[in-house]
């Protein structure tokens, strides 16, 4: 098939098996050679934001917390800010706003950046790329709010208590929800349906890193 899945244990850190498919009828069938009483045992499932994983995972481990890694819920944010850039660039005209256009495709990089993340680093080229990005967010104000909503996400994902983890995710989903911005509507009520399992991710400190390492 297109796409092959990987299982892997992620305490121990090993491949248990590569699946050639991932579709749920499949994954269903192989995780069926191990008795109900095996899969009652399993703790924790993580995985991405594929329908099918939780699908199978809500009845193949009835016992188990899922997961959802939240490398693919930032990927998700990422994507949204890049849906939204592209939109404005394609609906401009190349010639007629050349310099627009240049500015708006220049930015695509600086505009994914983890502030959060630059701070730590302590990265003097900070300071530039946020006074190049004023610019950009004074000719296109839907890139300044969706920049705001990822750089906001960074901060309640470093957040160290749970129950404030949580609560600011609420916040954040009840802000974007309605904001103007279809991209950005659309994004918020995603993490809503997920929500549940991003505060598993949290609360039992999961990741699905070592499974997306090895593949």
């Amino acid at each position: 098939e297109k796409m092959h899945c990987n299982i892997s244990d992620g305490e121990a850190g090993f491949v248990i098996d590569v699946l050639p498919q991932i579709t749920g009828e499949y994954l269903l069938k192989y995780f069926r050679q191990y008795s109900p009483d095996q899969r009652e045992r399993v703790k924790y499932f993580c995985c991405d934001m594929h329908n099918g994983f939780i699908s199978v995972a809500k009845q193949m481990f009835p016992q188990a917390h899922i997961c959802i890694d939240l490398f693919h819920v930032v990927k998700l944010i990422n994507d949204t800010i890049e849906l939204i850039r592209r939109r404005l660039q394609r609906d401009m005209d190349e010639q007629q706003d050349k310099q627009k256009y240049g500015i708006l495709k220049k930015a695509a990089r600086s505009l994914l950046t983890s502030e959060l993340k630059q701070e730590k680093r302590g990265n003097p080229n900070n300071a530039k790329r946020l006074e190049k990005l004023k610019s950009v967010f004074a000719l296109f104000p839907e890139l300044a709010e969706a920049y705001d909503a990822m750089q906001d996400f960074h901060r309640i994902n470093a957040e160290s208590q749970l129950i404030l983890k949580k609560a600011s995710l609420t916040d954040w989903i009840e802000k974007y929800r309605d904001s103007s911005i279809p991209e950005l509507e659309s994004l918020a009520r995603r993490i809503q349906h997920w929500r549940g399992y991003l505060h598993n991710t949290w609360e039992y400190n999961r990741s699905n890193s070592t499974c997306e390492g090895l593949n």
